[in-house]
């Protein structure tokens, strides 16, 4: 890589810099591909659908990685 000094200049995304190269990276991932291809469905909507069962199936978890 010719006149590469190892260092990270920062400049604004405008000029090109690494801002721009970070904005460029910055991706919204779904689930979107998985349901219509695959026809995927999460058994979950989310942490908060139910807290309680989450939260005993962590605890769960918690036991047997100590053994």
């Amino acid at each position: 890589m010719a006149g590469y000094t190892g260092e990270i200049i920062l400049e604004t995304a405008e000029a090109g810099g690494m801002m721009q190269m970070a904005a460029d990276q910055d991706e919204l991932v779904t689930s979107v591909k998985a349901h219509r291809l695959l026809g995927w469905r999460p058994r979950h909507a989310s942490f908060t659908d139910n807290p309680e069962q989450h939260y005993r199936a962590w605890k769960a978890g918690q036991s047997s990685t100590t053994d």
